[in-house]
C-alpha cells in the first residue's frame, strides 16, 4: 500500500513538474516576442522620414506573422499575448491614446494571423521557400491580401479616433507599401535561419569564403549605390542596379537562405542611405521619396525570392532524381535479368551488372552501339532495322536473336524495350530487359523435331485406325494401339472406348459421336486421354468419321489416332519455361531493401511482407534492426559504424546466412547478399534476402535423424 502511495505521488510530482516547465515556456515565448516587437516597432520609428506618418519599413507585423510561423497554431495565443505586451509599452511610450493602441494591436494582429493561417492552410509543409507554390502562396497572402486587408482596417481606426489629419486613403496608401515591404524582407530570413541555420553554418571552408566574398561584394555595392551616391545631373539611374548581380548570386548559389539574408541587407542600406541624404531616393518630396524606394524594393525582392525557389526546387528535384537514379543502378545490378538503356538518340547508355557478366565485355566497350558487335552476324541486320524502328515511331517492342555469351558461345536472347518519357511528354528513350532463352528453343526445337517423328510415324502406317460400334464398342484394334494402351487384342475387342477414356473427355467424346451418328456433323477430331493398363495417361489425337450403308443408315465409325504424348510433353515443358520466363521478368520472389548510413530503410519490394510480414509502406523511414533479433541489432550497428569508418569487410557480402525477426516475432533464416553505392556525400546500400527458413528446419531434421540412426 505504501508504494502504490509512493508510486502515486511519484506521479503527481511528475505531472506537476510538466506543468511547471509548460508554464516557464510559455512566459520565456510570450517575453522573446514581446521584446522583439518593441524593438521592432522601435526600429519602425526610427526609419520613419522626417513629416511622415507612418515608417518606410514597419517591422511589428512582420515579426508577429514569423512568431506564428514558427510556432504551433496550439501556441498562437501565446506570440499574441507576447506581443500586445511589447504593442501597449511602445506605443504607451510614444503618447499614444488607448483607442488607437487597441485599434493599431488588432489590425496589426490581423494582419499576421490572416497571412499566418492562409499560409499554414495552403502549403501544407514547413515554410521554407523552397518552392515557387510556398512562395507564391507567401506573396499572396502576407505580402499582398493580409496588408491590404489589415490597412483598411488600420485606416478606418485612425479616422474613427481622430488621429492626426490624415485622410482615409492617405493612411491605407501609406500603410500598404510599408507592412508590404516588411513582409518580403523580415519573416523569409528569420523563418528560414530560425529553423535551418544550424545545418547552413556547418558547410565547408570554401563556401565561407565564397558567402563572405558575396556579403562584402554587396556591402561595398550597396554603401557606394544608396550611401555615397547623391542625386543629381550628373547621376546615372542603372547605378541602382548595381546590387542585381549580387542578389542574383546570393538566390542562385545559396537558394532561399541566401536571397533573403541579401534582400534584408539590401532594403537597410537603401532604407539607412536615404535617411543620411544618399542614394537615388532623396531628390523629390518625402513622400514621393518613401514610395519610390519601398516600390523599389519590392520589385527588387520579389522576383530574387522566387528565382531562388526555383533554384532549389530544380536542386531538389536534381537531388532526387540522383538518389532514383543510385537505387536504380543498384537495383539493375543485382536483378537476375539484363538490363539495358538508351538515350532518345538511339545511343545505349547503360547496361547492368548481369549484362557484363553475360557479355564478358566493359561498360565503356558496350556503350552506344557497341553492344552491337556481340549480335550473330545473321541477326544484326534484323535486329538494328527492327529497333531503328521502334525508336522512330515510340513504340514497344520485343525482340529475339543471338547475343556471343562470354565464352564465345551464341545464346538466344529475349529484349523487351519500352519508352521513356518525362513529365512533359518528351521522348528520353528506351528501357528494356532481356532474357536467356535458349533453353526454350531448344524445346521449341524438340517439338518441332517430335511433331516431324510423328509425320514420319504416320508416313509408314503408324497412325493406328480403328473400328467401333455405334455403342462405342472396339470393333478392329491395331497391335499399334494394343501396345500404346497396354493391352492385349482380345482384352480390347468388345469392350467400349469410353472405358478407358479419361473421365474429363468422355462427356465431349460421347457428344460429338452422337452428332456425327444423327448426321449433324461429317466429322470430328479432338485431343482426349487415354488410360493406359497401368493407370497411367497418354494423349491420342483422334479424328472419326461414320461409315454408312447404301442407304445412309449408319454402321459403324471409323476412326484415326495418332500418339500424341510427346507433343504435350513438349507443350507443357514449354509453357513452364515460358512461366518461369514470366516469374523472372516481371517480379522478383526475393524481398529487396535500400537503406542509407543510418540503416534507415528507404525502399522495399513487396516480397517483404510475404518473408517478414511488413508492408512496404510500414518499414519505410524505420531502421533495419526491426527485422533482425534483438541479439543481433547491437551487432549490427557496430558493424556498419565499424565499416563507415574503415571501409572493412568482416565477412562476404555475396552470400551470408542471419536469423531474421517476422513481425509476428517469431525467428525465420535468411540468406543476405548485398552491395554498396554512393549518391553525393551518401552511401547507400541495397540487399537481397531470400527466406530459407523451412530449408534450415528440413537440415535441422536431417541432421537429427542421422545423429539418432548413428546412435541406433
Amino acid at each position: 500500500m505504501f508504494r502504490a502511495i509512493a508510486n502515486r505521488g511519484d506521479g503527481l510530482t511528475e505531472a506537476r513538474s510538466r506543468t511547471i516547465d509548460s508554464r516557464v515556456r510559455c512566459l520565456h515565448t510570450a517575453l522573446l516576442v514581446g521584446v522583439a516587437y518593441y524593438l521592432g516597432a522601435l526600429i519602425g520609428f526610427a526609419l520613419t522620414f522626417p513629416d511622415e506618418a507612418v515608417s518606410t519599413l514597419w517591422p511589428p507585423n512582420a515579426i508577429v506573422l514569423t512568431a506564428l510561423l514558427l510556432a504551433s497554431t496550439s501556441e498562437w495565443w501565446i506570440v499574441l499575448s507576447g506581443a500586445f505586451l511589447g504593442h501597449l509599452i511602445v506605443q504607451l511610450q510614444s503618447g499614444i491614446p488607448l483607442p488607437m493602441i487597441l485599434g493599431w494591436f488588432v489590425s496589426n494582429s490581423t494582419e499576421a494571423v490572416f497571412g499566418a493561417f492562409c499560409i499554414r492552410r495552403f502549403t501544407k509543409g514547413p515554410v521554407d521557400f523552397a518552392n515557387l507554390k510556398t512562395v507564391t502562396v507567401y506573396t499572396g497572402f502576407a505580402v499582398i491580401l493580409a496588408p491590404v486587408l489589415s490597412s483598411f482596417l488600420d485606416a478606418a481606426f485612425v479616422v474613427l479616433v481622430g488621429w492626426k489629419n490624415d485622410t482615409y486613403w492617405e493612411v491605407w496608401r501609406m500603410r500598404l507599401p510599408s507592412n508590404a515591404v516588411a513582409a518580403i524582407t523580415i519573416p523569409p530570413f528569420f523563418v528560414l535561419w530560425l529553423t535551418n541555420g544550424n545545418v547552413w553554418l556547418r558547410s565547408s571552408v570554401w563556401r565561407y569564403l565564397e558567402a563572405a566574398s558575396l556579403v562584402c561584394g554587396l556591402l561595398a555595392v550597396s554603401f557606394a549605390v544608396f550611401c555615397q551616391a547623391a542625386p543629381g545631373p550628373e547621376t546615372t539611374p542603372a547605378l541602382v542596379y548595381l546590387p542585381l548581380p549580387f542578389l542574383l548570386w546570393a538566390a542562385i548559389r545559396f537558394g532561399p537562405a541566401g536571397a533573403s539574408a541579401t534582400i534584408l541587407l539590401v532594403a537597410l542600406s537603401s532604407i539607412c542611405g536615404a535617411f543620411r541624404g544618399g542614394g537615388p531616393f532623396t531628390g523629390i518630396s518625402v513622400a514621393e521619396n518613401v514610395l519610390s524606394l519601398q516600390l523599389f524594393l519590392i520589385a527588387v525582392s520579389l522576383p530574387m525570392l522566387f528565382l531562388a525557389a526555383l533554384v532549389e526546387e530544380r536542386r531538389e528535384k536534381m537531388k532526387v532524381l540522383s538518389e532514383s537514379e543510385a537505387r536504380f543502378r543498384t537495383m539493375a545490378d543485382t536483378a537476375p535479368v539484363l538490363i539495358w538503356m538508351s538515350g532518345a538518340d538511339k545511343l545505349y547508355t547503360f547496361f547492368n551488372k548481369v549484362w557484363l557478366e553475360f557479355t564478358g565485355r566493359s561498360l565503356e566497350q558496350e556503350l552506344g552501339n557497341g553492344w552491337a558487335e556481340g549480335v550473330h552476324s545473321e541477326d544484326s541486320r534484323r535486329c538494328m532495322e527492327t529497333s531503328t524502328i521502334s525508336f522512330d515511331s515510340r513504340q514497344e517492342f520485343t525482340l529475339e536473336y543471338r547475343l556471343r555469351r562470354y565464352d564465345g558461345e551464341y545464346r538466344w536472347i529475349l529484349t523487351n524495350g519500352i519508352p521513356r518519357f518525362a513529365a512533359d511528354g518528351s521522348f528520353l528513350g528506351y528501357i528494356g530487359c532481356a532474357v536467356d532463352l535458349t533453353e526454350r528453343k531448344r524445346a521449341e526445337d524438340a517439338l518441332r523435331e517430335s511433331e516431324q517423328c510423328l509425320a514420319q510415324t504416320e508416313k509408314v502406317s503408324l497412325v493406328m485406325v480403328t473400328h467401333t460400334d455405334l455403342e462405342g464398342r472396339w470393333l478392329k484394334v491395331p497391335p499399334t494401339l494394343c501396345e500404346l494402351l497396354g493391352y492385349t487384342e482380345e482384352e480390347l475387342l468388345g469392350r467400349s472406348f469410353q472405358e478407358l477414356t479419361h473421365p474429363d473427355d468422355v462427356d465431349l467424346n460421347w457428344r460429338q459421336r452422337q452428332r456425327l451418328i444423327r448426321g449433324e456433323i461429317k466429322s470430328f477430331d479432338l485431343e482426349k486421354r487415354y488410360l493406359r493398363k497401368d493407370r497411367s495417361i497418354v494423349w491420342v489425337y483422334v479424328n472419326v468419321t461414320l461409315v454408312t450403308d447404301r442407304d445412309g443408315r449408319p454402321l459403324h465409325c471409323l476412326s484415326y489416332i495418332r500418339d500424341i504424348t510427346e507433343r504435350k510433353q513438349a507443350e507443357e515443358a514449354l509453357r513452364e519455361s515460358e512461366k518461369r520466363y514470366r516469374i523472372v521478368a516481371e517480379s522478383a520472389s526475393d524481398v529487396i531493401v535500400t537503406i542509407d548510413e543510418t540503416s534507415t530503410i528507404l525502399f522495399s519490394n513487396a516480397a517483404v511482407e510475404r518473408v517478414f510480414g511488413y508492408t512496404p509502406k510500414e518499414l519505410i523511414g524505420r531502421k533495419l534492426t526491426v527485422l533482425m533479433p534483438e541479439s543481433l541489432r547491437r551487432r549490427h550497428e557496430e558493424g556498419m559504424h565499424r565499416y563507415l569508418d574503415t571501409d572493412k569487410r568482416t565477412f562476404s557480402w555475396n552470400s551470408a546466412s542471419f536469423p531474421g525477426m517476422h513481425k509476428s516475432g517469431r525467428q525465420i533464416f535468411v540468406d543476405l547478399s548485398f552491395a554498396e553505392s554512393r549518391v553525393g556525400h551518401r552511401r547507400l546500400f541495397t540487399g537481397i534476402i531470400r527466406d530459407v527458413t523451412e530449408r534450415r528446419r528440413a537440415e535441422s531434421r536431417r541432421n537429427t535423424q542421422h545423429a539418432v540412426t548413428r546412435i541406433l
